[in-house]
């Protein structure tokens, strides 16, 4: 019963901490609607960009290539801003290089949003993420009631192929029309706009219907 209790205590605090009435909400707002996917993805952003401004920042190091080749000074010096409160006062050069691969492992699994500074307190960028290929932009001058309408493309991704919008295709159109129509970006309405039967066959050419 004392389980259930402290376990829902933490769970409504979490609430009151991420969507109180003091919270600032606007950098999950924007998150969730500039965020492209589903649900699931846009929420996800949402609750990150919120938790990134409560978290604290955290000491990040350089780990050289062959840290085993470092003096114990050296060793120690390099791990100590980074390391956890298991590390002795005075530890050997096996527990500093256990402490080191450790602290690596830490930093290769903490996600963007974390914030990062180093050993003298400035903050430190975070990687750039390679795993996703940069948008394409695409020039729609088809439509002379509107002009020249640049969209951002989404390419393939690592694990997504499928997500990449083939050059010409249908997928191309669909996403100028969704910008065009402010169904996406920064301006897009929070709430999801449903295009019924009669609205898709307006957006579709004569000689293209079947």
């Amino acid at each position: 019963m004392s389980n259930s209790f402290t376990r829902n205590n933490l769970l409504l605090s979490m609430v009151s901490t991420l969507v109180g009435d003091d919270a600032d909400l606007e950098p999950a707002r924007k998150a969730f609607e500039e965020t492209r996917g589903d649900f699931r993805a846009r929420f996800t952003a949402a609750v990150e960009a919120r938790m990134a401004q409560l978290v604290a920042p955290e000491v990040f190091i350089e780990v050289p290539e062959h840290p085993e080749q470092l003096s114990k000074s050296a060793l120690e010096e390099l791990v100590r801003p980074a390391a956890d409160a298991s590390l002795r006062s005075y530890p050997t050069k096996g527990e500093l290089l256990d402490q080191l691969a450790r602290i690596q492992r830490r930093q290769q699994e903490r996600p963007a949003w974390i914030p990062r500074i180093d050993r003298d307190d400035n903050p430190v960028s975070p990687p750039l993420d390679t795993g996703r290929e940069p948008d394409r932009p695409l020039v729609v001058a088809a439509l002379a009631e509107v002009g020249e309408v640049t969209v951002q493309l989404p390419t393939g991704e690592q694990d997504r192929p499928e997500l990449a919008i083939r050059p010409g295709g249908i997928g191309e159109w669909e996403a100028a029309l969704h910008t065009m129509l402010g169904l996406v970006g920064r301006g897009s309405p929070a709430s999801t706009i449903t295009l019924d039967a009669a609205a898709n066959e307006a957006l579709v050419p004569d000689e293209m219907r079947w």
